[in-house]
């Protein structure tokens, strides 16, 4: 007969009951430990094989990666919280083992994402991806058309979503004008990083084009189609990139994330944007004197 653990619960800790799905899918509270236990057992599991430590692993959405595991006797409930950055749409595997091994047979396990206020916490073009910051009010930096230059975006709440960023070009004797649109632009670790090989193309949209013109973006989530916005309930975002009016290259190509590919699984309460009352996953392993281990 088999043995080890069959099921595992939620035990306690600050969760969203209408953003999930029971013994299922889990959405928790960002920057708030969420505790776990065994629920159930398999039926060749003896006594002293329950008074063994228990392997919990936190693992990747596709359970492809362990993102950390730790032992813990079973006397102790395991706990893990999830930072604003890493929350949205993206769920980690929630796991406990006996042997210290996964079970890719069975769904032992549950999925769990941290959900807080979806938001932009802050942005940047750059001429290289990670370099400097070029954005800037002065109009003293600048790309000329054609130029590749990178978006760089720091976020909260929008983890393993996909993005909607528009680009307008900022105007002065009449209202701002949206210049392009870039689609299906995923949030990865709470970061967009966008490169972006058109810049060409958009001198074809600006009217009354002056010497040097300000750009700047505006981001909607893909599902809720809502404009997210930062700390001091602003829209606009990344002001501005300064575009000199001269031609660097004709050539246009897709943009590209700069992010290492990860898969992700979106979730069909994503558009539910609920206020959160209560943010990275802590790596460290710790044992409290209440029965709780926190990872």
């Amino acid at each position: 007969m088999a043995k080890g653990v069959k099921k595992i619960k939620y035990y306690e800790g600050s969760i969203y009951p209408k953003m999930s799905v029971p013994n299922e899918r889990l959405t928790i509270a960002a920057d708030q430990h969420v505790y776990f236990q065994v629920a159930e057992w398999e039926s060749g599991t003896t006594a002293e094989d329950k008074k063994k430590p228990i392997t919990w692993m936190r693992q990747s959405n596709n359970r492809k990666v362990i993102i950390n595991q730790m032992s813990i006797p079973l006397t102790k409930v395991y706990g893990f919280k999830i930072e604003k950055k890493l929350c949205g749409s993206y769920h980690y595997y929630i796991e406990a083992s006996l042997s210290g091994k996964r079970d890719f047979k069975n769904k032992t396990g549950l999925y769990v994402k941290g959900w807080c206020p979806p938001k932009i916490i802050s942005s940047k073009w750059t001429a290289q991806p990670g370099s400097k910051s070029i954005k800037n009010k002065d109009k003293n930096q600048w790309i000329s058309y054609g130029h590749i230059v990178y978006l760089h975006l720091e976020t909260e709440g929008l983890n393993g979503n996909k993005l909607i960023i528009e680009l307008w070009n900022q105007q002065t004797a009449k209202k701002d004008k949206q210049v392009f649109v870039y689609t299906d632009v995923q949030v990865i670790d709470g970061e967009v990083n966008l490169k972006i090989q058109n810049t060409y193309a958009w001198m074809a949209f600006v009217d009354n084009i002056q010497n040097v013109e300000e750009f700047y973006i505006k981001v909607k989530d893909q599902v809720s189609n809502q404009y997210i916005k930062d700390n001091l309930g602003d829209d606009l975002h990344a002001i501005y990139l300064n575009v000199k009016n001269k031609v660097a290259t004709t050539n246009v190509n897709v943009p590209q994330n700069q992010t290492p590919t990860k898969v992700y699984k979106p979730d069909v309460n994503a558009a539910r944007y609920e206020p959160c009352k209560f943010e990275v996953i802590k790596i460290t392993e710790s044992e409290t004197k209440d029965g709780k281990a926190n990872n």
